[in-house]
Order: structure tokens, then sequence, then C-alpha cells
């Protein structure tokens, strides 16, 4: 849904005036950027603490406002999964995009295995232990869904995973985390979310990180 008071476009922010600053105190570095928005509870000075990556995804908080580097998964041809990123930064978890999956054309219906993933290749042996997660929600009601990582061979053959089950997600993003053990033969792992009933699913800031 498009934010108020844009005439359903989102609200614009101003990258000329981004800057880079430096707590004195902790020689923590922050990137702020103002942003306007017709609800003052939005309208402000947006201020980003910067750290280290270790995040194996890429386009992971979908700041990209675009599906680069995610894939979907349909059930079959009268259950398409719908798939899009959308750049309403009220309806985020970081005032920037998020991405939005159902099951395409009538929201009531789903079918289990709809998802969405992204493959991350490794070296093998490189990772012993990862966390993963991400912070989701539903436009309305409640919802269900299952984070999974698969460890797979350079076949693409499954040899391990670990599913986080989800059975209330709410209207307020929560963050979801769990860790996993990576097999010592693994090539690729596969992060997947799967909405398992009805309904909108927002996500963001997903993560797959070593340990």
């Amino acid at each position: 849904m498009p934010e108020a008071g844009w005439g359903g476009k989102s609200s614009p922010c101003n990258p000329g005036y981004m800057g880079i600053h430096k707590d004195p105190e902790t020689n923590e570095y922050y990137l702020s950027f103002n942003r306007e928005n017709p609800d003052p509870n939005f309208m402000g000075i947006y201020m980003y603490k910067l750290v280290k990556n270790r995040n194996l995804l890429k386009n992971s908080d979908f700041w990209k406002c675009r599906k680069e580097n995610w894939s979907k998964i349909d059930y079959n041809e009268n259950f398409i999964t719908q798939f899009k990123v959308n750049r309403f930064p009220t309806l985020s978890t970081d005032s920037n995009c998020y991405a939005e999956v159902q099951n395409k054309n009538d929201v009531s219906k789903f079918k289990s295995g709809q998802s969405i993933y992204q493959d991350v290749n490794i070296t093998k042996g490189s990772i012993s232990n990862i966390e993963f997660g991400a912070k989701i929600r539903v436009a309305e009601g409640t919802g269900k869904g299952i984070l999974r990582v698969y460890a797979m061979n350079k076949k693409k053959t499954v040899i391990d995973s670990y599913s986080l089950n989800l059975d209330n997600i709410s209207t307020n993003y929560e963050q979801y985390i769990a860790n996993m053990s990576v097999p010592a033969n693994t090539s690729t792992l596969r992060f997947q979310f799967y909405i398992e009933s009805p309904g909108v699913f927002r996500i963001d800031e997903t993560f797959v990180n070593p340990l």
C-alpha cells in the first residue's frame, strides 16, 4: 500500500544531505540523511551506525529496492508466488525498502512450498557455524512461515538443513534468529523463507552470519 500524502507514491529522500559523522568518544562512525514525510513521526534526520558487515547474503535488506540476488518458487501454475520489493519507508524496519511475499491474485489462498530464497557459495570447510534470521510481519491478522537454511554440496544436493518455524507472525516486525552447524563439505548455503498461511508477508533485514 502507498504511503498517505504522496499521491500513491513512495516518499522522497534527499541524498544530497547525507553525511558521515564520527563519535569522538567511541570512534564509531554514523551515516545521516534527511527524509521528508507528511507524517511528522517519520520526518527528520535519520542516523545509522556503520558496522563491519559479516552478512553472506547480498541485497539482504533490499536496499537496492529491487529483487536482485533473490529468487522465488511457485507451487504450480495455479499458485504463483508474488514477490516484490516496495519502497515505502514507513512500512520497513529501517526506513528503506522491504520485500513482500504472497500468493498471486488471491491472498486468501496459498500452498506450502511457496517461498523466496538466495543461494550463497562458500569455500568448503571455511565456515563451521552460522546464525541466520530476518525481521518479518504480516499486513493484517496473523500468519505462519518457515525460515530455513539448506547446506548443499557442489552438486547442489542437500546434505543438511535447519528450520525455524514461525507460528504466530503478527502485524509488528519481530526478529527471528537461529543457529546452525555447517557440514565441512558444504559448497552452497540456501536461505529460504516459506509462507505457511494465507496473507501478505513483509520481510526485511535478512542475514546469514558466520560465527
